[in-house]
C-alpha cells in the first residue's frame, strides 16, 4: 500500500546565481516569486552533506489553478554548488513546461540567456532550451503557462514505475514517447506530471550515476506533501526504500513565513531524491 501523499510541491533546481537564475525563470517562462527561503547554516546530514550546509532559495510558481507546482531554485552558499555530470546520467533529467505561444517562448528564453531548438512534437509543437546553467528545458504549446512535468531517466523502466506506483500511488495516464510514460498522482489539482524514460533513449552509451549530491547544479529533488511523516518514515522502513533519512527538523531563515518544516528523504531505484514535507491534514 502506498504512502499517504496528499500532493506535490515541488520540483527543487539548483543553480549556480539565484539572481541570475530567478530573472531567466520569471523573464523567459512567466514564473512568480512565491517564498524566499534564507535560513542559517544548519545541519544538512539529512540531504546527505557531511558538513553544515546553507542556501539561498525562491519558490517559484503560476497563480493560476491547475498551472503545475513550484520550483524551488536554490543557491548553495555553503557548500558551494558542484558542476553537473555531462550526459547522459540517470535521474531527473529535464523539466517541461507548457505555454501558449511557442514561437514568443523561444524568443524569450534567448533574450534571457537560454538557448532553444525546435523539436518535433507528437501532436503540439514543442522545443528544447537550456537555461543559464545548462539545465534541459522542454516547452510544449498548451492551453497556458504551467510547469508540466519532470523526467526522470531510469536504468530499467518497469523497475521504476513499480517504485513509483508502490511508494506514492502515481498511475500510469499516458505513452509520451517511445520507451517512456507519463504517471499521476490521482485527485492532484495541479496537473503536474512525472515522466519516466528508459536511460536507453536518452543518448548514445552507458548513461552515467544519478546526480547524487545535494549541492551539484542542477535537478536534485522532487518533494511530495504528506501528512504523517513518523508514519511514512515506518511505512518506507518497511518498503525497504533505500537511503531513506531520519526525520528532519529543517529551518528555512526569516524570510520564510513558516520558518521551520519537518521533511525526510530517500532515493529512488536509480539515486533520484525524493523528499517529503509534512503538512498535517486538517482536524
Amino acid at each position: 500500500m502506498a504512502v499517504a501523499i496528499s500532493g506535490f510541491a515541488h520540483v527543487n533546481l539548483n543553480c549556480a546565481e539565484l539572481a541570475r537564475s530567478k530573472r531567466f525563470y520569471e523573464h523567459a517562462l512567466g514564473l512568480r516569486a512565491l517564498v524566499h527561503t534564507d535560513p542559517a547554516p544548519q545541519d544538512c546530514s539529512a540531504f546527505g552533506l557531511s558538513e553544515p550546509g546553507q542556501w539561498d532559495a525562491w519558490m517559484l510558481g503560476y497563480a493560476e489553478p491547475g498551472s503545475g507546482i513550484a520550483l524551488d531554485l536554490l543557491e548553495w552558499l555553503r557548500p558551494r554548488p558542484l558542476p553537473a555530470p555531462p550526459p547522459p546520467a540517470l535521474g531527473f533529467a529535464a523539466l517541461g513546461f507548457d505555454v501558449p505561444d511557442v514561437d514568443a517562448a523561444i524568443g524569450l528564453i534567448e533574450g534571457a540567456g537560454g538557448r532553444a531548438r525546435i523539436l518535433a512534437g507528437e501532436n503540439a509543437r514543442t522545443f528544447a532550451a537550456l537555461d543559464p546553467d545548462g539545465q534541459l528545458i522542454h516547452v510544449r504549446e498548451g492551453e497556458r503557462s504551467r510547469m508540466a512535468f519532470v523526467r526522470v531517466s531510469c536504468s530499467e523502466l518497469e523497475r521504476s514505475l513499480a517504485f513509483y506506483a508502490e511508494v506514492f500511488g502515481l498511475k500510469a495516464v499516458a505513452g509520451f514517447a517511445p520507451s517512456s510514460t507519463m504517471l499521476a498522482l490521482p485527485g492532484e489539482a495541479s496537473g503536474f506530471r512525472v515522466e519516466l524514460a528508459w536511460a536507453g533513449t536518452t543518448g548514445a552509451g552507458q548513461p552515467g550515476p544519478a546526480r547524487a549530491e545535494a549541492n551539484r547544479l542542477g535537478l536534485f529533488r522532487m518533494a511530495f506533501l504528506c501528512p504523517d511523516l513518523a508514519r511514512a518514515h515506518a511505512e518506507l522502513q518497511a518498503l525497504g526504500v533505500p537511503g531513506l533519512s531520519a526525520v528532519a527538523d529543517l529551518d528555512l531563515g526569516p524570510s520564510c513565513p513558516a520558518p521551520r518544516c519537518r521533511a525526510l528523504f530517500f532515493r529512488d531505484p536509480d539515486g533520484a531524491c525524493v523528499e517529503l514535507i509534512e503538512v498535517p491534514a486538517p482536524t
